[in-house]
């Protein structure tokens, strides 16, 4: 009994302290990664301490739901009326970490929201991801019989939403493309190589450079829009996640995986797909 009670403990509590000691280890590393970048907004030390915090509980949440949400892909997060909001998680996180973003975006729209778990693996090639989403918005838009779908991308989910429409020829089926934290020009920590998908998402890849040229021929009946943060852990330079065309919003006071779970971010998602 004693041994059990001590793992639940363990579960319970070590990835938290793991996931708040990970975020301050990537906020000490921020100012070496951003000593090129422009100077940050006013407010910034207060600011970084709201987003440490955040982030901490963010990326905790990330790990307990990591395991669920795999089966079922698309998974309804809540029914609607109307165009469904299908989102796509970022490198690591399955359908579970968007679960929080989905039921509040159902709540602002009134509208059927799906999550997605990437296939085959999280770690595969961002093509090979984007043939499976592709798959589960086209189901999206079966199952609550619309013709199209607005598509939310988080971190590495955003270029593989740009990937269905870029590359994949998906434009009927996607009206609109919003990505949060996505490193449209790369990221300099995806040089870290762990997995395939992460390679590709170093500045200055054969794939970064293959979207940049595909955007071109997207016709403009497909919105684009993007949300970054100032404070970004993970995506440096923080400029990568604006998006090359369309709307672009600043956070200054919410980290990488915090933008799941801002009520603010929630709230410029929910307008952008208006």
């Amino acid at each position: 009994m004693r041994t059990f009670v001590l793992a639940a403990i363990a579960f319970a509590f070590l990835p938290l302290v793991a996931a708040y000691a990970y975020a301050a280890l990537t906020f000490v590393l921020f100012p070496l990664l951003t000593r090129k970048d422009p100077d940050p907004a006013p407010g910034f030390a207060r600011d970084r301490v709201r987003a440490w915090w955040l982030e901490g509980v963010s990326q905790a949440w990330a790990f307990y739901v990591s395991w669920t949400h795999h089966a079922r892909t698309p998974a309804l997060v809540c029914a609607g009326i109307g165009r469904p909001i299908v989102l796509l998680p970022g490198y690591t996180e399955t359908a579970g970490a968007l679960w929080i973003l989905g039921r509040r975006l159902n709540r602002l729209t009134g509208r059927p929201v799906f999550a997605c778990s990437h296939r085959p693996s999280m770690y595969s090639r961002i093509e090979n991801l984007a043939g499976n989403a592709a798959t589960d918005i086209a189901k999206a838009c079966v199952l609550t019989k619309t013709d199209d779908a607005d598509v939310v991308g988080h971190s590495m989910g955003g270029l593989v939403a740009r990937y269905c429409v870029e590359k994949l020829g998906l434009v009927p089926l996607i009206r609109t493309v919003v990505a949060i934290g996505t490193p449209h020009t790369g990221a300099r920590l995806a040089r870290i190589r762990l997995g395939r998908c992460t390679a590709q998402m170093i500045p200055g890849s054969a794939l970064l450079g293959e979207l940049a040229e595909t955007l071109k021929t997207v016709p403009e009946s497909v919105r684009y829009a993007s949300i970054g943060s100032l404070l970004d852990n993970i995506v440096q330079p923080v400029a990568s996640t604006v998006t090359p065309r369309g709307e672009h919003v600043w956070f200054g006071d919410v980290a990488h995986v915090g933008l799941l779970h801002d009520p603010s971010v929630a709230r410029e998602v929910a307008r952008m797909v208006t």
